[in-house]
């Protein structure tokens, strides 16, 4: 899929039939994904936050009912005229980054969105980082790696790591599938994760 266009993805991989191999991605992950990041940061109203990747928008509605009066959604294979602010307090990419043939472009296009004290919490499952001890559990976690779901990239903590380096960046995660960068001449993860964040 390297050599793939916008319309080559758009009519192979995310058509009409997407829903068939990801039923959860029309509104069952974005509520997920709302609940888990209100319950983890120290948000506010005045906070702001763009969804990248946020497919049909679900996600940022979702958080402006909860009263953030700024969240947007960016997402390469949209085509909507949302209009965006400069620089955001919190950037969000939940399962996108797997699907990315240039992983580390869509890391810059992340990160060149947040503020200098802000946050990226993305979520992509690192496979290779699950105890080795169930095989059951390990083919579960690297089933999801499929070309027709559009699933082409694979990271571990490690290689996360070394992409935040990249950027001046600390990452660190809650789990071996959510991700979280910050500059820490800026931000100290004691001040916008909620205690026992998980």
């Amino acid at each position: 899929m390297d050599n793939y266009s916008k319309e080559d993805f758009l009519s192979l991989i995310y058509n009409g039939t997407y829903d068939l191999i990801d039923p959860e991605y029309i509104s069952a992950r974005p509520k997920y994904n709302v609940t888990r990041f209100i319950k983890n940061f120290n948000l506010n109203t005045e906070h702001s936050v763009l969804d990248y990747g946020g497919g049909n928008g679900c996600f940022a509605q979702d958080l402006r009912n909860c009263g953030l009066s700024t969240a947007h959604t960016l997402d390469p294979f949209d085509f909507s005229d949302e209009v965006f602010i400069d620089k955001y307090d919190f950037v969000t990419s939940f399962e996108v980054m797997e699907h990315c043939t240039n992983p580390i472009h869509a890391f810059d296009e992340v990160f060149g969105r947040l503020k200098a004290n802000g946050v990226a919490v993305i979520s992509t499952l690192c496979p290779f980082d699950a105890p080795c001890d169930d095989f059951e559990q390990l083919k579960k976690h690297f089933s999801h790696l499929q070309p027709r779901s559009g699933h082409i990239s694979i990271f571990s903590s490690n290689s996360l790591k070394k992409i935040a380096s990249i950027f001046n960046l600390e990452h660190f995660a809650l789990d071996i599938g959510y991700h979280i960068f910050y500059d820490p001449k800026f931000q100290n993860p004691k001040d916008f994760l909620k205690e026992g964040a998980r």
